[in-house]
């Protein structure tokens, strides 16, 4: 996997597959009900009837309280570290979340949780000095009323946490630090083909979250290591003048993933596009990948053949496969 210059290798690096471990995030109303509602179930006995509500009053609320402080703190333990995550995933993190933003909601969660340690611990202090029943029922309600005045303040925050979590949760698991071939080139000329043809098992398909187009992720075993091959429709299969600005910066992302591309050209012109198109299109991806090895490669060799690429191949029987990996795998600094 290529590294970028500014973090070494041997950086421990955060795995997108974290993304599907965040927990749905609830709202402020919904993180109370479910932790009073658990709170009002709890009877502690005790012969005497004043100590026995008294106890049972305290219970509940340390309930509530470490119930509520649990619950944010898991939010905020279960997003991963923007920092630790690769260079790739880092940038197109960029182009879907505000990062600073979610980072300033998990730090109010952080304080939120606190505040309501702090609301609880100072409760129940004053709940077991409580002289009679009436000063303590009024204390805990005090305290459920602050505890949900913190949460409230919250809200904005645990919402946009979840609205986070759900575009995370779309990325594509790619596991940016195992050897990467990014095959490129128009549609239908056979990538998504390829990819199939090479995989063990079969391809995963997945969306960027900010195309409608899904890519095609297979994994292959060289020399005892994974490999990840990826079709990125929507990324490198179109001139760079039709590109918006995000699917620019998506495309810039994958310099930090590809280790060498293999570029498909289809010389039968059968994917619906000119052989001069294709070409061109070859011209700019290089352009925008001047430091990646790019292996050219011709598709659809049992229709065609026109001695313009590095190796010719057929995904339909199999011909000029071994050639064209052993190729590609060569060109993969290890």
């Amino acid at each position: 996997m290529s590294t970028d210059a500014s973090s070494p290798s041997s950086e421990p690096r955060v795995s997108a597959r974290t993304f599907t471990r965040i927990p749905t995030v609830m709202s402020a109303q919904e993180i109370m009900d479910s932790a009073f509602h658990r709170a009002s179930k709890i009877t502690v006995p005790n012969n005497i009837p004043f100590h026995r509500m008294k106890d049972t009053e305290v219970a509940r609320v340390r309930s509530a309280q470490n119930s509520i402080a649990s619950t944010l703190q898991t939010y905020v333990k279960r997003f991963p570290s923007f920092d630790g995550l690769a260079p790739f995933y880092q940038e197109l993190l960029a182009i879907i979340v505000d990062m600073d933003k979610t980072r300033r909601s998990l730090g109010a969660l952080n304080w939120a949780a606190k505040r309501v340690e702090e609301i609880g611990d100072e409760a129940t202090k004053e709940m077991k000095r409580a002289p009679f029943g009436e000063k303590l029922l009024e204390t805990k309600s005090h305290a459920y009323g602050r505890i949900a005045s913190v949460l409230k303040q919250v809200d904005g925050d645990l919402t946009s946490l979840d609205e986070t979590r759900q575009k995370l949760r779309k990325l594509p698991m790619i596991e940016a630090e195992q050897p990467t071939i990014v095959v490129a080139g128009y549609p239908n000329v056979g990538k998504s083909s390829l990819v199939r043809k090479v995989s063990t098992g079969t391809p995963e398909v997945a969306n960027y979250p900010f195309t409608t187009k899904g890519i095609v992720l297979g994994h292959f075993d060289h020399r005892h290591e994974r490999h990840q091959i990826v079709d990125t429709p929507g990324l490198l299969d179109r001139p760079l003048e039709q590109r918006n600005a995000i699917e620019m910066q998506a495309l810039m992302a994958l310099r930090h993933l590809a280790d060498v591309i293999i570029f498909l050209v289809d010389p039968s012109e059968h994917c619906g596009y000119t052989l001069d198109a294709q070409l061109k299109l070859l011209d700019e991806t290089k352009a925008a990948f001047p430091d990646l090895p790019i292996v050219v490669a011709e598709s659809k060799s049992d229709l065609k053949k026109a001695g313009i690429g590095q190796v010719a191949f057929s995904a339909e029987t199999g011909e000029g496969i071994p050639e064209l990996m052993a190729l590609a795998l060569g060109k993969i600094k290890s």
